[in-house]
């Protein structure tokens, strides 16, 4: 169980990255208007249609995002999680987030307005969900490595126990050892 201070930074993250979801899908909307305006893309009907059109897709993806990524542990060891287990969880989630959305399109007839606008916001939330994490865990090893948040330890056992550990330990570790 997490402490009540990791749970508040948690919920602080997934706060973050809901907004991060939704600036997604805002960039996704205007690079879809950019581009048919341009003409690379077809006009399907729906140039000028605002947010509101997909709302009811905002309503699952933005909220539902950060909780489904808690549940497969994207929020979990940030401070040294590799890109790769960050890129398997948001697939992961992306699955589930997907069903949820394929529900509203079939059973409660909702429409797929742009379909452009969805596909661009999945490449487009993963990458400013995988920055903000790399921001977090630079700040968390850069807070990590500052002197006043180092903790004093004191070490009890006979002479051979504390060889034992020194030696089982990365080099360096020991360095300013008092």
């Amino acid at each position: 169980m997490r402490g009540k201070n990791q749970q508040i930074k948690t919920k602080i993250l997934q706060l973050s990255d809901s907004l991060l979801i939704l600036l997604a899908f805002f960039c996704s909307r205007l690079l879809r208007e950019s581009l048919v305006g341009t003409g690379v893309l077809a006009n399907d009907g729906t140039m000028g249609a605002s947010l509101g059109d997909i709302y009811w897709m905002l309503v699952i993806v933005v909220p539902f995002g950060p909780i489904i990524l808690e549940r497969y542990g994207f929020y979990d060891h940030i401070g040294h999680k590799r890109l790769w287990e960050s890129l398997v969880q948001m697939l992961q989630s992306l699955i589930v987030i997907g069903v949820m959305v394929a529900v509203g399109v079939i059973f409660a007839k909702f429409s797929p307005s742009s379909r452009f606008t969805l596909g661009g916001a999945v490449p487009l939330a993963a990458i400013f969900l995988l920055c903000r994490q790399a921001a977090t865990q630079k700040y968390m090893q850069r807070k990590a490595s500052a002197e006043e948040d180092l903790e004093s330890v004191i070490f009890a056992g006979s002479d051979e126990d504390l060889a034992s550990m020194r030696a089982k330990l990365p080099p360096g570790v020991m360095a300013d050892w008092r």
